[in-house]
């Protein structure tokens, strides 16, 4: 038991010094100072000591009593000046062996000092014993480690539009802080919409650990993140989403088969991220989408027919690149999105004739077939259409049975 004085001077009674949550970071100069604080405890047992020895001269009614806690406390005094010695040269030598000796400290004394390093640093003294490795992928730690790093959350604020110091310090750290980092600074926010182009990057893979503390979200935008590595699949769990972009980052690999559970999505952007892969037929699960945008990056057609399902459809841009093993062509399904106004299919390697189904979008008003391989009459139907931009330039194969109307780029 080490003895510690409070605010007022007065020496108090605990197992282990307490740091506060709010104090900045200490160095290791700092712990030892801490560790230095104790060696004063002696005067205190020294004081108490005499208290007892004057007790055997005054009660000794109670002498046996008092023997046996002065034996207790001389013999615990010398203990404690050994072990607090031993801990201050170790200190200012700080080695290996010191951090393993450190365990010699009470477990929850070794947590609170340990809590004060860095997020990442911290997880790699997992290797120097049993001890430490239990410690540190501890629940308990990770709730302390998360408490030295972060405000109070004030709560009533829902939404989160740039990324904060702490952001980027969990980003990298295990799952298991990551998790309680989340479940405290965002298992409220129905918003979280960072477009970093300007601010530092994070330079590192999705957090799919934050993910689970995130389902209350209705939008989510990370944009100029600088995001690597393939979108996790725990997206697919943030089944309130309404709005997804993740447009602007260097992300990998193909759409994970759960983003299409999020049949509440309304806008989807996956523009210039570097994925790959098909455009799946279960992208016709996505009903609920008014906007869908996916162009400069690494995916291929063909497009599924199974697009005329999303009849809420406001706009399409799609820019795909070509598939060496099957032919990219319009499907005649686009026909069905009545509400479309916008749609954009340029440089999207189609080959084949423009679908005269086209001629039923009366909501359309800016269509965009150009830099294709289009070939065959284009449908009269479209002259009926009010559009007020058409392009359907540098396709070489494509020819007119009807004057095409003032504007039009062919």
């Amino acid at each position: 038991m080490f003895l510690l004085r409070n605010q007022t001077g007065r020496p108090t009674s605990t197992s282990s010094p307490t740091i506060s949550a709010n104090d900045p970071s200490p160095s290791l100069s700092d712990i030892y100072n801490l560790l230095l604080q104790l060696t004063h405890t002696q005067a205190q047992l020294a004081s108490e000591l005499a208290s007892v020895k004057q007790s055997l001269h005054t009660q000794s009614s109670i002498q046996d009593i008092h023997s046996t806690r002065l034996s207790f406390l001389e013999t615990q005094a010398t203990n404690n000046h050994r072990q607090v010695m031993h801990e201050i040269e170790k200190l200012q030598n700080s080695t290996k062996k010191h951090y393993t000796r450190l365990t010699s400290l009470p477990m929850d004394v070794v947590g609170r000092i340990m809590s004060w390093i860095d997020p990442v640093e911290v997880w790699q003294f997992r290797a120097l014993s049993k001890g430490f490795r239990d410690l540190l992928s501890s629940n308990g730690f990770a709730t302390l480690l998360v408490s030295r790093r972060v405000p109070t959350v004030d709560r009533s604020i829902t939404r989160s539009k740039k990324p904060t110091l702490s952001d980027r310090i969990f980003v990298d750290t295990p799952a298991i802080y990551q998790v309680e980092y989340a479940r405290k600074a965002y298992s409220h926010l129905i918003s979280l919409c960072w477009n970093d182009y300007d601010g530092p990057k994070f330079n590192t893979s999705i957090p799919g650990a934050w993910l689970r503390h995130l389902k209350n979200l209705t939008e989510l935008k990370w944009i100029y993140c600088n995001w690597t590595g393939p979108i996790p699949r725990e997206m697919g769990d943030l089944i309130n989403l309404k709005t997804l972009e993740l447009s602007h980052n260097h992300l990998s690999g193909e759409i994970p088969s759960e983003l299409w559970n999020l049949v509440n999505l309304e806008v989807l952007e996956l523009n210039n991220t570097g994925l790959t892969g098909r455009l799946p037929p279960d992208l016709g699960k996505l009903t609920s989408l008014v906007k869908l945008y996916i162009w400069d990056s690494e995916m291929t057609g063909p497009i599924p027919s199974e697009i005329g399902n999303l009849q809420n459809l406001n706009e399409l841009f799609l820019v795909l690149q070509e598939n060496s093993e099957v032919r990219t062509v319009i499907p005649p399904e686009l026909g069905r999105l009545t509400k479309l106004m916008l749609l954009n299919l340029a440089s999207c390697h189609l080959v084949g004739c423009i679908p005269r189904e086209l001629g039923q979008l009366a909501s359309l008003r800016h269509m965009y077939l150009d830099e294709n391989r289009l070939g065959g009459n284009v449908p009269i139907e479209l002259a009926a259409l009010e559009l007020e931009e058409c392009d359907l330039s540098n396709n070489a194969g494509l020819n007119f049975s009807f004057d095409a109307p003032a504007g039009w780029r062919i």
